[in-house]
């Protein structure tokens, strides 16, 4: 009993001195909303007020709540209700939608009375407004010529947020041109092919220029354009409704003609008055004006190239070659016709019609450029663009081929090559005349520093942490694949722009039995005139080579790894042979023998478990008669468990979270039963 009176007293206790503390503060709104405008309607849904002390005894708040001095005006039927003993909610008729453009008030009179009796000092204001005129939801293809004609007017669409009348759209909006110099890009010609183009197109440069300074004067303008509601318009691009207005110009503007349409922020909806006093802006841009933007490559372009001729406003590849005539002026002084394939005026759009494009390549125009060639390309005034714009001018452009880029390959990384196809291993190379070449037989116990540095990883090998596990560091030198022994300058007899096959002769730096492990690298050196490097080619490619007829299979997991060795040329078992797993420091984790059947088993093989499987984790070396084999953790030779639809996690080899149990709530008695 005493430690109930005890509880009892500090309750009351608590519960004076916190109305002791409301008693002393004067009574206030907190906060209340929706203020200023909404952007739609279902934020006026209820209207909130918090008020800073209760207002009724939480328990008995009755079932209908009245609050006399909660005023709203224009007057909402809805209903008032309390959430807590300080928060009043009011909330509309959803039957009565709000109207739009309407500004609201709310006033708290200063009669409002908290429970201990302290009422507002004075009145609390606070008003919304239903959402406004304003531009809506404007799609990408927000314009278009009439008739798709670059001399047609051009149609506006303006979309707004709610229905609005369209004569008095009218009077609230204003278009000019938009200046957008700086966005455009000011085409150019080529002086070298005009001169040489000269006889052909007289008074090319000075139609260019009259060309060019017509679009200068179209894209720094600001001048007003004049509109009007358009008649009639695409239906099925834009679908008629009461919040969509199109415009259309009174005379066409120019080809690469910006307009800008702006609001003024007074335009009044059909249900209220209330505006938004808030300008906005929509960008509408015609298409460009037509121009050759010229060649996607012009100067030391390799022979297979796939080149094209780049305009601003597209044309099909028939039009372009019935006004384009080529040259070849590789000789000095002389400027021989070339002929074109013939264009069919229908490709690989079937009977849709003709395919227009912007970019047109060389082989869709029937010209197949030789190497160690130059050319001269030349259209013509009248090419006509799709949308009826002609050229105008005379371009021309030099274009200067070379030989296919200078290449070769033997296939980085490693590489098995059997005993039984000799010693001379191929590679590959195109238009190299000298190349570098490095050969380097390898001991078993080099191997793994070897192999890292092929595949660009550091040796000693050092790791990098992430969040998701661990990687091994690479190195940023491609030299550090190559072997640490003294080049050899190859000299190569190659027949330009054919892919050779080469050979590297490792006659003498095998075993006995034809057999080892070589480390080679090549780096090309000097290529035939007019052949560039392709990307990425001029750096030093190498390879680690197992010469051997031992075929080796590795099936590792956390628990055991199993190795199968068989005869290349056969496929036999292979038993008796030594077999060593190493790891990436270059020591034997496990050593043994395969069986009668080729194969072997290491125990406790948990090498992947907590880290990524970025890069390999260990190598598998097998020996057996002086034949040496090896296999790296990172090989799969396409055969991985997703291409079986099987899915794997090696984390699984450890207990891992499954799921779950949390109980209906967070405290029980003793005896309660535990949901």
């Amino acid at each position: 009993m005493r430690v109930k009176n005890a509880l009892a007293a500090g309750l009351f206790l608590a519960t004076a001195t916190a109305t002791a503390l409301w008693g002393a503060q004067p009574l206030k709104v907190v906060s209340a909303g929706p203020t200023r405008e909404i952007y739609n309607l279902s934020q006026a849904n209820e209207i909130r007020v918090q008020f800073s002390k209760p207002m009724v005894v939480l328990g008995k708040v009755p079932k209908v709540v009245n609050a006399p001095y909660f005023h709203l005006k224009p007057a909402i039927p809805g209903e008032f209700r309390w959430a807590g003993t300080r928060l009043l909610i009011f909330t509309l008729d959803a039957k009565k939608p709000l109207p739009l453009e309407t500004t609201y008030t709310v006033t708290i009179d200063k009669t409002a009375k908290a429970l201990d009796g302290s009422t507002l000092g004075e009145p609390y204001t606070f008003s919304f407004t239903t959402p406004t005129v304003k531009l809506g939801y404007i799609p990408w293809r927000r314009c278009y010529r009439n008739g798709g004609r670059a001399t047609g007017n051009l149609l506006m669409l303006v979309r707004f947020n709610q229905a609005v009348d369209p004569q008095a759209v009218l009077a609230h909006l204003q278009v000019h041109f938009m200046p957008h110099n700086q966005q455009w890009s000011q085409p150019v010609l080529d002086d070298k092919a005009i001169e040489a183009a000269k006889s052909l197109a007289p008074g090319a440069v000075k139609a260019f220029e009259a060309k060019r300074s017509r679009v200068l004067k179209t894209v720094t303008s600001n001048a007003p354009v004049k509109f009007r509601l358009a008649k009639d318009w695409d239906h099925k691009l834009w679908k008629p409704s009461a919040n969509l207005v199109v415009l259309e110009t009174q005379t066409p503007p120019p080809p690469g003609a910006w307009l800008e349409l702006a609001t003024d922020g007074k335009l009044p909806g059909k249900e209220g008055r209330a505006t938004s006093g808030q300008s906005q802006t929509i960008i509408y841009r015609t298409a460009p004006a037509f121009f050759v933007k010229g060649l996607y490559c012009s100067s030391q372009c390799p022979k297979d190239y796939y080149n094209t001729v780049n305009l601003t406003v597209d044309v099909t590849a028939k039009r372009l070659q019935d006004h384009l005539r080529i040259y070849d002026i590789s000789e000095p002084d002389k400027r021989v016709p070339v002929g074109l394939s013939p264009v069919t005026a229908k490709d690989s759009e079937g009977d849709t019609g003709p395919s227009w494009s912007s970019s047109i390549s060389f082989d869709s125009l029937g010209f197949s450029p030789e190497a160690d060639h130059t050319y001269l390309l030349v259209a013509g005034p009248d090419l006509a663009a799709r949308d009826g714009q002609t050229l105008g001018y005379t371009w021309a452009k030099i274009v200067d081929y070379w030989h296919d880029p200078a290449f070769l390959s033997f296939g980085g990384g490693h590489g098995v090559w059997e005993t039984t196809s000799g010693t001379q291993l191929p590679f590959y190379a195109r238009n190299f005349q000298t190349i570098w070449e490095w050969v380097e037989p390898l001991t078993p116990d080099r191997l793994v520093p070897a192999a890292l540095k092929v595949e660009g990883y550091k040796y000693p090998p050092s790791w990098t942490l992430h969040p998701w596990g661990d990687s091994l560091d690479t190195t940023e030198s491609d030299a550090a694949k190559i072997p640490d022994v003294p080049a050899k300058t190859r000299t190569l007899s190659p027949t330009p722009d054919e892919t050779q096959n080469y050979g590297i002769n490792l006659k003498g730096r095998l075993s006995k039995q034809g057999t080892g492990l070589v480390w080679l690298g090549v780096e090309g050196q000097e290529p035939i005139p007019k052949a560039a490097f392709s990307v990425g080619q001029r750096s030093a490619t190498a390879s680690l080579i197992q010469v051997t007829n031992m075929g080796v299979t590795v099936k590792d997991s956390p628990l055991n790894t199993l190795i199968f060795v068989t005869t290349l040329d056969k496929g036999a078992p292979v038993a008796g042979a030594h077999v060593e797993i190493r790891r990436l420091n270059n020591k034997i984790f496990w050593q043994g023998e395969t069986d009668k059947n080729g194969l072997a088993l290491a125990p406790n093989t948990n090498f992947w478990l907590g880290r990524s499987t970025n890069g390999p984790r260990f190598i598998v070396l097998v020996r057996k008669d002086g034949d040496t084999a090896y296999v790296e953790s990172n090989w799969n030779e396409g055969i991985q468990s997703w291409n079986f639809n099987l899915d794997y996690d090696l984390s699984e080899a450890k207990p891992i979270l499954r799921g779950t149990v949390f109980a209906d709530r967070g405290v029980y008695r003793l005896g309660e039963t535990v949901h």
